[in-house]
């Protein structure tokens, strides 16, 4: 499944910096992406869209900048400990 990084501004802009990449790719680079983004300046609300609409949404650690507590599946009370699990799951919703 494809997936896009969404970035969400205090002021309401909507980027989209990564778009049209499998969901393995961000599990496995997430960490970059997040130092990217905070080299940026401001820090985004982030949130991960797939093809089908499916919303990935970190929930980031108050201790430990850019690490993941968990990521919530948005619309659903589905919370996964790491990406990868996340990613799994929205793609067995989808089969």
């Amino acid at each position: 499944m494809r997936w896009k990084l969404e970035l969400i501004y205090d002021d309401g802009r909507r980027e989209h910096p990564l778009a049209d990449l499998p969901g393995e790719w961000f599990a496995q680079n997430w960490l970059s992406v997040v130092g990217i983004i905070g080299r940026r300046g401001a820090f985004p609300r982030i949130r991960l869209i797939s093809e089908d609409s499916q919303v990935l949404v970190p929930v980031l650690s108050e201790t430990d900048l850019g690490q993941v507590e968990w990521w919530r599946v948005l619309g659903s009370p589905v919370v996964r400990p790491d990406l990868l699990s996340a990613l799994r799951y929205c793609q067995s919703q989808k089969d």
